[in-house]
């Protein structure tokens, strides 16, 4: 598959993923359940950043640092916003 063609399926991937999860939220009342649902949302954005990364063969410490920390970042945000 073109490079850029990849990279714009991924890019793609992710924002419905997003998109899905934040309507998603809005039907679930149990806050725990919201808790779990944001949790996979954002095991998933880290899974396929680190993925992502590992297919364009410059994986480094530092990748994985910065999708871990930004899927911190995305958990506290939406845990908060839907608490």
């Amino acid at each position: 598959m073109n490079k850029m063609l990849r990279h714009s399926f991924e890019f793609i991937l992710v924002a419905l993923v997003l998109i899905a999860a934040i309507v998603g939220l809005s039907f679930v009342s149990d806050y725990s359940q919201r808790l779990g649902l944001i949790a996979l949302v954002t095991l998933f954005y880290v899974v396929v950043g680190i993925w992502h990364h590992h297919e364009e063969k410059n994986l480094h410490i530092k990748q994985i640092l910065e999708h871990f920390g930004i899927g911190v970042l995305l958990f506290v945000v939406l845990a908060a916003l839907y608490r």
